[in-house]
């Protein structure tokens, strides 16, 4: 799978949220975005799911998430990246 890296932890809300919003109407299947936030995006997650995404959260040891998100097509791939 392809990786977009998407850093939002310097931003503020909403910006966070605007981004991955439009990120994930650009995402194409066998791509995923990790996107690296400072705060764990629960409002973020309804959305993933409603419209046919699905995510991995990845809580960072000094702090911090690593999220990846993808297609539902790619529910495997995305398995084997956060495990």
């Amino acid at each position: 799978m392809i990786e977009r890296r998407i850093d939002v932890s310097e931003l503020h809300h909403p910006e966070p949220f605007e981004i991955m919003i439009q990120a994930i109407g650009e995402l194409k299947e066998g791509e995923y975005i990790r996107m690296i936030h400072r705060l764990e995006p629960l409002p973020l997650y309804e959305v993933l799911h409603r419209q046919g995404f699905i995510h991995a959260t990845l809580p960072l040891k000094g702090g911090g998430y690593h999220i990846l998100i993808a297609h539902a097509k790619d529910q495997e791939s995305l398995d084997q990246l956060s495990s």
